[in-house]
């Protein structure tokens, strides 16, 4: 107790920095261990924006030099950037995947029962949710033909409604199959050439890729690296072969993770 007193004593603003960075660090790390554990994040990057986000906390406390006390800070601070968007995304991301389910969902039931009019309405339904305006229209009007529009007119005002918010748009283009390549139109449930669900792939397919979470998460810690990790271990560390190997250490886990959040194209969202 007398130590860390001693410590605020002869350096003040040190300990200001410290106090003020446990809050961010702490929301920081609750935020990433649920999304861990909800699977929203790949444990890669949680796993590193954890220990990256200690790691500036004990730099921000206890700085092998000074200076490096207010860039660490400053990284924290970051973060509280960072949070809201990367949230944000996150929280869209399982919008989405909610929206694939419920197409999904839709090609069961016309699989199970093709005229089902009311799957096939709420397929373009969902379909214009995801900004496919012109398939919406395609699919819903070849849903409106098996139904009486007496009986349905709150889906003829969706259809007029989609009709005219395609006016200002390119809305009617043909969509490739992502399995062979063929270009359906708009009006094509499954694909002409290989028969395939084709929109219910192009769902996961396109709007379940590389999320911009997990590119601000690999932007912040390659930034942290670059800032605070490399300086500190070449000014802080005298043996030459610790410290290269540090340095490679830092490099390739920043390289590791930029490299997956911007060219890899697997399935990581």
């Amino acid at each position: 107790m007398l130590e860390l007193l001693a410590s605020i004593r002869d350096s003040p603003v040190t300990a200001a920095f410290g106090c003020a960075a446990i809050i961010p660090l702490a929301v920081w790390t609750i935020a990433v261990v649920g999304w861990m554990i909800m699977g929203e994040m790949d444990f890669l990057f949680g796993l590193v924006a954890l220990i990256v986000a200690f790691l500036l906390g004990m730099v921000v406390m206890m700085p092998s030099q000074p200076v490096f006390a207010p860039i660490a800070f400053c990284g924290i601070l970051l973060l509280m950037i960072v949070f809201p968007i990367v949230r944000r995304q996150l929280d869209r991301r399982a919008l989405v995947a909610i929206e694939v389910e419920q197409i999904e969902g839709a090609y069961q039931m016309l699989s199970e029962k093709p005229d089902n009019a009311s799957a096939m309405f709420k397929l373009a339904e969902r379909l214009y949710y995801r900004g496919l305006v012109g398939h919406a229209i395609g699919i819903g009007e070849l849903a409106l033909a098996k139904m009486p529009q007496s009986m349905f007119p709150e889906e003829n005002r969706a259809i007029q409604k989609w009709r005219h918010a395609a006016k200002n748009l390119t809305a009617n283009q043909d969509l490739p199959c992502l399995v062979c390549g063929h270009r359906n139109g708009p009006a094509i449930l499954y694909c002409e050439s290989c028969g395939s669900n084709y929109l219910a792939l192009y769902a996961r397919g396109k709007w379940l890729g590389t999320t911009l979470a997990m590119r601000l998460v690999a932007a912040w810690v390659a930034a942290m690296v670059a800032l605070v990790g490399l300086p500190m271990t070449v000014s802080s560390i005298k043996e030459l072969p610790m410290v290269i190997a540090l340095v490679v250490l830092q490099i390739g886990m920043a390289g590791l993770l930029l490299w997956r959040a911007f060219a890899y194209k697997g399935a990581l969202a």
